[in-house]
């Protein structure tokens, strides 16, 4: 199965998070064991927004598989300050249970 079914997972910081430190990584828990392989900045990324603009934000991303938790780094050490985000993960990311090519 692919995330699009029932599936849980928990963002850190949550939710319209405010007074976040702009060097904190973003952290993402999965319910599963995931794909390491689908895992990267092709299908995990971030936007900054301003009004009905979005910017991509350069961020690396890593994936531990033994916690199922992904965590997303600026590559700039910090994010922007007084800032929007969207952080968007794509359909092609798989669990360990999903063919790659399905």
């Amino acid at each position: 199965t692919n995330l699009i079914g029932p599936g849980s997972i928990t963002f850190d910081p949550g939710n319209a998070s405010q007074l976040t430190p702009l060097s904190r990584p973003l952290y993402i828990l999965f319910d599963r064991y995931m794909n390491a392989s689908t895992i990267d900045t092709g299908n995990v990324y971030v936007n900054q927004v301003s009004g009905s603009a979005e910017t991509p934000i350069s961020v690396t991303v890593e994936y531990f598989p033994g916690s199922r938790t992904v965590t997303i780094v600026p590559v700039d050490g910090e994010f922007p300050d007084n800032a929007a985000f969207v952080l968007t993960l794509s359909n092609q990311i798989m669990d360990v249970s999903s063919p790659i090519n399905s």
